[in-house]
């Protein structure tokens, strides 16, 4: 048997690089997004060079750090994110600020110059030492390069730190500042170097240190606190606002305390609680936002205790609704303190899986009022009959036909995107639950709309299945060199664009209602007057577009038919939504007076 030949021993820049993504490598991390550079050079060849590694490449910082950041969110593993030094890494930011506000673990690796050409007027040299703040969750600088075995051994170190701290205490970003000076390709290793070099090499043979992360659960004395509340509760309410991909591996715990305590589960639609097939025996109101809205059911449903279930919703009729109740709420998230009104009873940082789990086999057996139960049912009910009916005809154009096409089309076990403002109001306003089974992806840690196609390109990636998602115009128009990430996708991805002319969620706001306000509101509006057709072109993206729900529906199987990535632009009214949503809020309203 013929043993393979002894790597060559590089050069300090060589060897420095090859460490560091080999630790990272090692450490978990499968992906590296990069941006091109010069002053990377060292880092990408390296992660080119190791088979642990993937790497993609895109050339708009701004579009790699929220595909990366979409990855991120799909598997819940750390994602490398590299850039080359200046200005490149401010354009990660926003990806860095969601990813810290959704828990989700992201290394940006930043190169950068040595120390010897800080502050003297080097080109594209800036000061990036903790240039993200306090938005990351850690940060190192590498410093520059050393050849004595200590300082490699403290680089491959800083490669697990980081790893490990972008997953705990707190998942989120970290920043990692690596220098490097000229010549800035890895070659053999000189006379001089070559002793150190060799015995770096020997370093890939020692063990790397492993990070072994605690499991947060809540204690025993928590837990019996909190079924000593719940367990005279007769008309509770479980709240689910927006979740990661990874809670729907809870779903069944979030259904079983459902069904054992009665209680009403109040889930919208990126909470991965909605749409997840068959949910038998769970008192469910999926559609609390419209509800919530009508005076008697506002009265009719007041709850005696209320659980939220990591952040609050987007609902802000349920805002509105729980402020003026008196039950008690508890929280209960895995990360970050979800209690923006101040005013929960108790905030319990752990899993919510099985922190439920561990309340069912707590609590007793529960006695749920049934007639309230039954009004929850009534006002569930006659909402969803009503948007049935308001939705519009498979002809009409309007925002509700076009959501309640698209979640009619996506996927068995795929993914939905769904975009912020608008969209998000939308789905949950028109699609009620059951039925469907799929994963919905959102960007709700800062409520933005940056990065929206590349984040959801990402997703698609990491998760190897179809995906469709469903946003505005405006959001569109602000990452349309998100497409460039999209066209890279091998499985089926439909973009679906509602174009009503620009930013509508400012017509369901109060600055809508000033008087004379008409002629200005297109400050806020932005319609955004862009030829999606030719934007498409310019990427290489397929191109639909459709004017009704009819037609939505068939170019939405002809994408998720195909490879790589289609974009489809419904043309609705541009004041359709707030129209049909107050025609909507009306009808249930006179149901309480029927």
């Amino acid at each position: 048997m013929v043993s393979a030949p002894e790597p060559e021993p590089l050069n300090l820049i060589g060897t420095w690089s090859h460490l560091l993504m080999d630790a990272f490598a090692r450490s978990g991390v499968s992906e590296v997004v990069v941006t091109p550079g010069s002053r990377s050079t060292p880092f990408v060849l390296a992660a080119l060079s190791n088979a642990a590694l993937q790497c993609v490449s895109l050339i708009d910082e701004r579009v790699a750090a929220f595909h990366a950041l979409g990855m991120a969110k799909a598997h819940g593993r750390p994602v490398v994110l590299l850039c080359t030094s200046g200005t490149a890494p401010a354009h990660y930011l926003p990806a860095v600020i969601e990813a810290s506000l959704a828990h989700a673990p992201l290394i940006v690796l930043s190169a950068d110059r040595p120390e010897a050409l800080q502050d003297c007027g080097a080109p594209q040299t800036i000061d990036q030492v903790k240039l993200f703040g306090d938005h990351v969750r850690w940060y190192a600088d590498l410093g520059d390069p050393q050849m004595s075995l200590g300082a490699l051994r403290a680089l491959r170190r800083k490669a697990v730190q980081a790893v490990a701290r972008s997953l705990h205490p707190v998942p989120g970003a970290v920043h990692v500042n690596a220098r490097a000076a000229k010549p800035l390709e890895p070659g053999a290793a000189s006379p001089e170097q070559r002793p150190s070099a060799v015995q770096a090499l020997r370093l890939l043979d020692e063990p790397l240190t492993r990070a072994h992360l605690p499991q947060s659960v809540a204690a025993p004395q928590t837990l019996a606190q909190l079924a000593s509340l719940l367990a005279g509760c007769t008309r509770g309410m479980i709240v689910a606002g927006p979740a990661p991909l990874s809670q729907r591996h809870e779903r069944d715990q979030v259904m079983a305390f459902a069904r054992h305590t009665g209680f009403a589960l109040l889930a919208e639609a990126t909470s991965q609680l909605r749409f997840v097939g068959n949910r038998e025996g769970v008192l469910a109101l999926d559609a609390f936002d419209t509800v919530l809205r009508a005076s008697s059911a506002a009265e009719q449903l007041r709850p005696d205790v209320v659980v939220q279930l990591g952040p609050a919703p987007t609902s802000g009729a349920f805002e509105r609704w729980i402020s003026r109740q008196d039950a008690a709420r508890i929280v209960i998230a895995a990360h970050g303190w979800q209690d923006p009104s101040s005013s929960a009873v108790h905030l319990v940082t752990a899993p919510i899986g099985t922190t439920l789990g561990s309340l069912v086999a707590e609590l007793p057996r529960m006695r749920p009022d049934p007639a309230w139960r039954q009004q929850v049912t009534h006002w569930d009910a006659a909402a969803w009959r009503w948007a049935e009916r308001l939705s519009g005809e498979d002809d009409e154009p309007s925002e509700a036909a076009c959501v309640r096409a698209v979640l009619q089309e996506v996927p068995a076990r795929g993914l939905l995107g769904v975009g912020n403002s608008l969209p998000v109001r939308m789905v949950d306003t028109w699609c009620p639950g059951g039925g469907a089974d799929f994963a919905v992806f959102s960007q709700r840690g800062a409520n933005g709309i940056d990065g929206m196609v590349a984040g959801f390109a990402g997703a698609v990636r990491a998760s190897a299945c179809p995906g469709v998602l469903l946003l505005g115009d405006v959001t569109l128009t602000h990452d349309l060199a998100g497409l460039s990430a999209a066209r890279q996708t091998r499985e089926p991805l439909v973009i679906v664009a509602m174009n009503n002319n620009g930013g509508r969620i400012f017509e369901q706001l109060p600055i809508a209602a000033l008087p004379g306000i008409e002629r200005d509101l297109a400050y806020w509006t932005t319609p955004p007057a862009v030829d999606f057709e030719k934007a498409a072109g310019a990427f290489g993206v397929s191109y639909r577009g459709v004017a009704g729900a009819r037609e939505l529906r068939h170019a939405l199987r002809e994408g998720l038919g195909q490879h790589g990535c289609t974009l489809i632009e419904a043309v609705v009214p541009p004041s359709g939504a707030i129209e049909r949503n107050r025609r909507l809020w009306a009808a249930v309203e006179q149901e309480g007076s029927a």
